[in-house]
């Protein structure tokens, strides 16, 4: 029988004025006894930057996150003492919880010991040997560049549930603390089909390197957007120079990676007309991921062309927080990303001043890249067939149309779409899109047909053509030979 209930009961002469988030007063409170109730039936992940409450592991086993009630922010509300004691009907106390960074741990209503690895009862043990693996040669990198860690490292891994396709695709969600990395994989990402085995390194990597440079926040003398750069941007490049080493088939190189990055920036950024500085303080965070990739990248190869090399001397002087003279690298955001809108063209001149030419792809795509001209296709196509609202969503790798939009004029609502006017989506991409841009030009139309072989194929017209369009982009050290062409 799962338990889906927590009860906390506070011993206060008055009413206790916590800082209860989800916590529920209780009938049961009594002067002198005051009674809350938790739900934790199932682990809800947080919106923006928080961590979960609840982390659910099993049908008697729960992490809960206590943090809130016994470091509380602000002098309105109380603070409970620093440690927690299970109480029970008999009269018996088991010792005192331990805390793993805020969150304790119970089994059955009991505490209990906190291991290296605490999984959910679901998740493979393949894929939790796949884990400790990745994550032991990780660790081994980054002690080599930066040295050790200053605190034993711990993880919680865990499946995030709810939504219609939760068991379509593969998703992760990760959250690093000192000592304890936060795992959520969708149970998607168990199937034979799911690219686990590709995303999962990359990812581990990446939440990782948050023990060595986490501390980046709280650096002063930074501006609060320079730091979220070097903090995700700096996991995201540190995870690609790690991987760059650990080899394997799947991966495709450092400059490989930040031209996706460099691709992803423009693409999420540049179409918006307004400053990265700005953006980022809207809550665009997502952005810190790709455009800080680029901006570590070339504050790496400022110092050594070698990123991997320059990793350890850009870290040790950055975390120094008594240090307020420029860094070795240093160099400012409106000079890589412009002052006001960001612009590729800012891009491929910084680049080219620190040795890399950052040049339209015009070879074969990756799968990645077809499958990001083939969204934003799809969403134009959808743009102007659909009114009021229009967009697709992704399951599994596959383009949808989405299904809760109903006032589509041509579209098949639901149905997934796999070429426009006879180019796959897959491997003609680019043909699909020369094919759609074509009927822009000329206000006429294409087909658009659909994996069941019982859908008959949607004529979509284009009415708007699009104001601007992502562009896959390759990055390449230049040549003497590159210099004089």
């Amino acid at each position: 029988m799962a338990t889906s209930k927590a009860t906390l009961r506070v011993a206060s002469e008055s009413v206790p004025m916590l800082d209860l988030q989800r916590w529920q007063a209780s009938d049961f409170s009594r002067p002198g006894d005051y009674v809350f109730t938790l739900d934790i039936s199932s682990t809800v992940l947080p919106k923006g930057r928080e961590y979960p409450m609840v982390i659910k592991l099993g049908p008697q086993t729960v992490a809960i996150n206590v943090r809130h009630l016994i470091n509380s922010d602000g002098s309105k509300f109380d603070r409970l003492c620093s440690s927690l004691n299970l109480g029970h009907p008999t009269g018996r106390k088991d010792p005192p919880v331990a805390l793993l960074q805020g969150y304790a741990l119970f089994v059955g209503g009991h505490a209990m010991p906190i291991a290296n690895v605490q999984a959910d009862q679901r998740v493979p043990q393949k894929v939790l040997k796949k884990y400790e693996g990745w994550l032991r040669r990780a660790q081994v990198f980054y002690r080599n560049a930066l040295g050790p860690e200053k605190i034993d490292l711990h993880s919680m891994i865990f499946l995030v549930e709810g939504g219609a396709d939760a068991r379509k695709g593969c998703e992760f969600n990760g959250s690093s603390l000192p000592g304890l990395l936060l795992i959520g994989v969708r149970e998607g990402c168990f199937s034979a089909s799911a690219r686990f085995a590709e995303e999962l390194p990359r990812f581990i990597a990446h939440e990782a390197f948050h023990q060595w440079n986490q501390d980046i926040e709280k650096v002063r003398y930074l501006a609060p957007e320079t730091r979220m750069m070097l903090l995700e941007g700096g996991a995201q490049m540190a995870a690609s120079l790690f991987l760059a080493e650990a080899g394997g088939r799947e991966q495709r190189g450092t400059a490989h990676d930040v031209a996706a990055a460099a691709e992803s920036c423009v693409d999420q950024a540049g179409g918006q007309r307004r400053s990265l500085k700005l953006l980022l303080a809207e809550g665009e965070h997502q952005l810190a991921y790709s455009c800080g990739m680029v901006y570590t990248f070339l504050r790496l190869v400022r110092i050594n062309q070698d990123p991997a090399i320059a990793l350890g001397p850009l870290w040790t002087y950055l975390l120094q927080s008594a240090v307020s003279s420029p860094a070795p690298g240093d160099v400012a955001l409106n000079e890589v990303f412009g002052g006001e809108i960001l612009l590729k063209d800012n891009l491929v001149e910084i680049f080219a001043q620190n040795g890399y030419m950052l040049h339209a792809e015009t070879g074969d795509l990756s799968r990645g890249q077809q499958f990001r001209v083939a969204v934003e296709l799809m969403r134009e196509v959808s743009r102007n067939d659909c009114r009021g609202k229009y967009g697709l969503f992704t399951g599994g790798g596959e383009v949808v149309i989405d299904p809760e939009i109903k006032g589509c004029r041509s579209l098949r609502v639901g149905g997934t779409p796999i070429s426009v006017n006879g180019f796959n989506l897959r491997n003609q991409v680019m043909l699909a899109r020369s094919a759609w841009l074509s009927a822009c030009q000329s206000k006429g139309n294409v087909r658009v047909d659909y994996s069941s072989d019982h859908a008959a194929p949607s004529m979509v017209s284009c009415r708007s053509p699009p104001a601007y369009l992502y562009s896959p982009l390759r990055l390449s050290p230049i040549t003497y030979g590159d210099a004089h062409e």
